[in-house]
């Protein structure tokens, strides 16, 4: 069985019947909350050549396929509006959507974003375990996961997230930072902008709502 963003969200929707909730947030407790339409988000940081497919709910993090014309695999891409220190905080996290579920269906989605910090805590994406710290309701969510897409956790990470930046990470189209910085006091001097709390404002219509041989590459 191919693993496909539109098989993904049928189960949602069956969920989502089941537990009486939306069907982008049934998987959000596990960080994983599905976004349509699928279309690249607005950040900073997000590649323009990619479709944001879902998010974590938290700091921006947003995860999306890479458009490859020359392949039938999107590998996923990992964006993290948050880590300002690093000048491309985007990662390629696998080379397809069953790898990716793979990848957090140990440890949930949320700590996937460790992978973006130089001394990211790791430890726990490694386990052929659930981790300690998952709820029941996070278990139950990520055995749906699992039975529904057969998911194994990986057994090789660091060199195989290492050898996903060598093939696809330079195939990243970013934007023109200083343009976007620029852009955004624009639309904010011309009131695209409104406070939604003390601290935060966010840009009104801009972001979507809340509701070649690869062989030599270790195999997950």
């Amino acid at each position: 069985m191919a693993v496909t963003f539109e098989k993904l969200w049928v189960i949602a929707n069956r969920e989502a019947r089941r537990i009486g909730e939306p069907p982008n947030d049934v998987f959000l407790p596990v960080g994983l909350r599905l976004e349509l339409p699928v279309k690249p988000w607005e950040y900073y940081c997000t590649p323009t050549n990619v479709r944001t497919f879902a998010s974590t709910g938290c700091d921006g993090v947003h995860y999306s396929f890479l458009e490859l014309s020359s392949s039938s695999e999107l590998p996923v891409v990992m964006t993290v509006p948050a880590n300002y220190e690093n000048p491309n905080p985007n990662v390629i996290i696998s080379e397809n959507l069953y790898e990716f579920l793979c990848l957090g269906s140990k440890a949930s989605y949320i700590g996937l974003e460790e992978l973006s910090y130089e001394n990211g805590e790791l430890s726990l994406l490694k386990s052929v375990d659930y981790a300690e710290f998952l709820s029941n309701e996070q278990i139950e969510l990520l055995n749906i996961l699992s039975d529904e897409f057969l998911l194994h956790p990986w057994s090789v990470l660091e060199e195989r997230i290492s050898c996903l930046q060598s093939k696809y990470l330079d195939l990243l189209q970013l934007r023109d930072q200083e343009k976007y910085f620029d852009e955004m006091s624009a639309l904010r001097r011309e009131g695209y902008f409104q406070e939604v709390g003390s601290n935060e404002t966010v840009l009104i219509g801009l972001y979507q709502s809340e509701s070649e041989s690869y062989d030599d590459c270790p195999p997950t």
